[in-house]
């Protein structure tokens, strides 16, 4: 809170002439984090509209404070905002990044190809629950337009939540063997009874002692495999058991059309991550 805060008061004192501030959020809002415990409702699709989860797990929520500041202190401005809701944001940084599913996706699908072989058959990294679940991904180029979208019909969106994806359902078992094709692999579902498997990140880390040489071999920018979002990975893989789509309805009526297939999403990320060469 006290982040947002001193930034909004330094580009308010630099930008005298700022007309609007985009807020983004993201599922938290919803308490994606809580399902399932007493006195949350989950309803889905998620929607905008859906009132925020009561106490004693509203505090946990960082974004309310902030969209409450906000809409305290735009009474008396003479810029507004408006408030960005993606889900899981499919990307590229030039960085390492702890919340970058598609970086340790990719590493991890680009090494098991490498070491198993082309045609390889590789089981999805996670249980039934997961591999069934839906929910929606948001690539950052669709993000990044919706921004620009929003911040240019300032009397349309002031005030307002917005949630944004790439479509508004899918699930691992849709997208799992795409992205493995991507990388010439096989991806199939998950076994019953393969559960203590060596799958996914305890798989890359089993690894470790062949990281080094995978890089110098493959002329790789050396320290992403330390620092990728493997947490990111384990947690979206082994523990979203169930569904929590967006409706996108107040998108598309506002009149934003870009979308892209959630696996077109994630094959422009591993893309830019081999254009980046942070996997062969």
């Amino acid at each position: 809170m006290g982040l947002l805060q001193t930034a909004v008061e330094a580009i308010t004192l630099l930008c005298p002439n700022l007309e609007f501030w985009t807020l983004q959020s993201g599922g938290k809002a919803y308490g994606v984090e809580f399902y399932g415990q007493p006195g949350i409702e989950w309803i889905v699709p998620l929607t905008e509209k859906a009132p925020r989860i009561p106490e004693p797990y509203a505090s946990n929520i960082f974004y309310y404070p902030q969209v409450d500041f906000l809409n305290s202190i735009t009474t008396s401005t003479s810029w507004k905002f408006c408030e960005i809701r993606p889900d899981i944001i499919v990307g590229h940084t030039p960085h390492p990044n702890g919340m970058g599913l598609a970086q340790a996706v990719g590493i991890f699908l680009a090494m098991y190809k490498s070491v198993h072989g082309e045609g390889a058959e590789i089981v999805f990294p996670g249980n039934e629950l997961t591999w069934k679940a839906t929910h929606c991904d948001t690539s950052q180029d669709v993000l990044a337009k919706f921004h620009i979208f929003a911040s240019l019909r300032p009397e349309d969106v002031s005030g307002k939540a917005f949630n944004v994806a790439d479509e508004a359902r899918v699930n691992w078992e849709g997208i799992w063997p795409a992205l493995c094709q991507y990388f010439g692999l096989k991806g199939v579902g998950p076994r019953p009874g393969e559960e203590g498997s060596l799958r996914g990140v305890a798989w890359v880390m089993a690894q470790q002692g062949n990281w080094k040489n995978w890089v110098e071999e493959n002329d790789l920018q050396d320290g992403f495999i330390e620092k990728a979002s493997w947490e990111m990975m384990g947690l979206v893989f082994g523990y979203l058991i169930f569904d929590k789509e967006y409706d996108l309805s107040a998108l598309r009526e506002l009149g934003f059309k870009e979308s892209t297939s959630t696996v077109g999403g994630y094959i422009t990320a591993f893309e830019r991550m081999r254009m980046a060469k942070i996997i062969p």
